[in-house]
């Protein structure tokens, strides 16, 4: 498999895990998982390591999304709450 055409694997990957993400709200390892062993497979990797691989490379993207929507949570209710919108009695500092 040439660079261009795994390149465009990858994106077009990537673009069909976001649009069905957001549309159905499945999971992106749902399309990322299958393209990724697709991807290694034409590389020539060896099968017995293809699965683990796949795996492995889309398992730190499942990590790394809760920790920053929590972040951006986190960030919104501490902006409602200077506002006033939200009272959190006994939780929050009086801003």
């Amino acid at each position: 498999m040439s660079a261009q055409l795994m390149f465009a694997v990858f994106g077009l990957s990537g673009i069909a895990s976001g649009f069905f993400a957001g549309l159905f709200g499945i999971g992106g390892g749902l399309i990322m998982v299958p393209a990724l062993v697709y991807a290694f497979n034409s590389t020539g990797i060896p099968p017995d390591h293809v699965v683990t691989m796949a795996l492995g490379t889309s398992m730190p993207r499942s990590f790394s999304l809760p920790r920053t929507a929590l972040t951006v949570i986190i960030a919104k209710e501490v902006r409602r709450s200077r506002r006033s919108a939200v009272r959190f009695p006994g939780l929050s500092p009086e801003f």
